[in-house]
């Protein structure tokens, strides 16, 4: 997804920013990002932020141990009004709500009702674009250097969307800053 965002940028000409983490059996920075801004990072409480000072929209997609550690920290910052508040959107409901029961996190006081207000399920960028209007122009991408996608057919899917609704929305909604 995040070399999706990043080839979208570079069709169009559009500068395209590379945040990598340095780790054991990672990819390299994807050839989509423009040379002069592919930053690789040791650290991850660095890398994410550089990626929360710069969001204006979040937009988090299935994925696993990382996506998960970038999507609490992004939604405690909010919480604590450590962060402005910014909308974190997470796409594909049916993923988020078999992996995280966020009533059971209210029901047991770890997290408060308007706690769950804080993020927004959504299915298709043309969902996502149409709740943000700011969307167009600018977002950051949670998710991690080897994935983040949860099936072929999920990709496909965004794929599909990206066509639907002409190929630079969906690479405009994922641009990165």
């Amino acid at each position: 997804v995040m070399e999706a965002g990043n080839r979208g940028a570079a069709e169009i000409g559009a500068p395209t920013i590379g945040l990598n983490i340095v780790l054991p059996h990672e990819q390299a920075p994807n050839p989509y990002v423009t040379p002069d801004l592919s930053f690789n990072f040791h650290y991850f409480a660095i890398r994410k932020m550089h990626f929360l000072t710069r969001a204006k929209v979040i937009a988090i997609f299935p994925g696993g141990f990382g996506t998960l550690d970038e999507m609490f920290e992004s939604l405690t910052l909010v919480q604590t009004g450590r962060m402005k508040p910014l909308p974190i959107l997470l796409f594909g409901g049916d993923f988020w709500r078999r992996v995280i029961d966020w009533q059971a996190l209210v029901d047991s006081g770890t997290i408060s009702p308007a706690d769950i207000d804080l993020m927004t399920h959504v299915e298709t960028a043309a969902e996502a674009m149409a709740m943000e209007p700011n969307l167009h122009c600018t977002s950051a991408l949670l998710s991690p250097t080897t994935g983040g996608i949860d099936s072929p057919s999920h990709m496909a899917a965004l794929q599909g969307d990206a066509e639907d609704h002409g190929a630079t929305g969906l690479q405009k909604y994922l641009a990165f800053i």
